[in-house]
């Protein structure tokens, strides 16, 4: 019978193996880039980012979206929602 150590040191990498992974590029935008979000991903896409299967996109500082949120002043309401009522219909 193997043991669970056994059976599972052949799962786990070796720590330096994890110092050959390259990092995510950085891809920094212009504020006219950022208007159309899907033609952002499609350019990205042209230009090779898509083999990294992440990107990391930074905005610049003085690029606002029209939908973000300023939680300074303002109060997110909730509503108490019972499971048992939920699963019957009810909202």
């Amino acid at each position: 019978m193997i043991s669970l150590e056994e059976e599972t040191s052949n799962l786990l990498r070796d720590p330096q193996e994890y110092l050959k992974i390259d990092e995510i590029p950085i891809y920094k935008p212009t504020e006219d880039e950022l208007v159309d979000p899907f033609f952002l991903i499609k350019n990205l896409k042209t230009k090779g980012y898509e083999k990294y299967g992440a990107v990391k996109i930074v905005a610049p500082q003085e690029w606002a979206s029209e939908f973000s949120f300023n939680p300074t002043g303002k109060l997110l309401t909730t509503r108490k929602q019972i499971l048992k009522d939920l699963i019957k219909g009810k909202v």
